[in-house]
Formats: C-alpha cells, sequence, structure tokens
C-alpha cells in the first residue's frame, strides 16, 4: 500500500471523528465556542486530506518512517478512544 495513501486517510479518519464529535456535541445541545470550533476543524481537516490526495503526487511524497507509523498509531488510538464514545 502506497505511504501516500495511507497517511492523507489517517488524517482524513482523524477529522471526521474529530469532527462527528463536535456536530453530536453541539446537536445535543451542549454548543459552546470550543465544540464549535471542534466541529468545524475537524471538518476541515478531512476535506484538507481529500484535497491533498487528489492534487498532489504519491510519487513526490517523502515522510520517515517514526513520523508515519506514530501518525498510524495515534489514529488507530483515536478510533479505540472515540468510537465507543460515538456509538
Amino acid at each position: 500500500m502506497n505511504r501516500f495513501y495511507v497517511y492523507y486517510a489517517c488524517f482524513a479518519i482523524y477529522g471526521a471523528l474529530f469532527g462527528l464529535r463536535g456536530v453530536l456535541a453541539v446537536v445535543e445541545g451542549r454548543s459552546s465556542v470550543p465544540l464549535i470550533l471542534q466541529g468545524v476543524f475537524g471538518i476541515c481537516l478531512m476535506v484538507a486530506s481529500v484535497y491533498e490526495v487528489l492534487t498532489n503526487s504519491p510519487n513526490e511524497f517523502d515522510i520517515g518512517n517514526l513520523l508515519f507509523w506514530g501518525l498510524v498509531a495515534c489514529t488507530v488510538g483515536i478510533i479505540v478512544l472515540l468510537v465507543p464514545e460515538l456509538i
């Protein structure tokens, strides 16, 4: 699997979960500035990741092993922690 797609997919997943958590909190009636910003920034992170995948070339992508695997591990951690809370 190409690291380019995995890297930006991790950012998109993180942004989707982060944004969904903020949006659901606002929908439930717990509106505050931090929750609104959490929803907005999560959605922006997801959109920015999709934009990067569509406009950049995988051939030009270069990232170190530590940063790549750190991001993958953090994304798995966020999934494990947030998905049960959202369900």
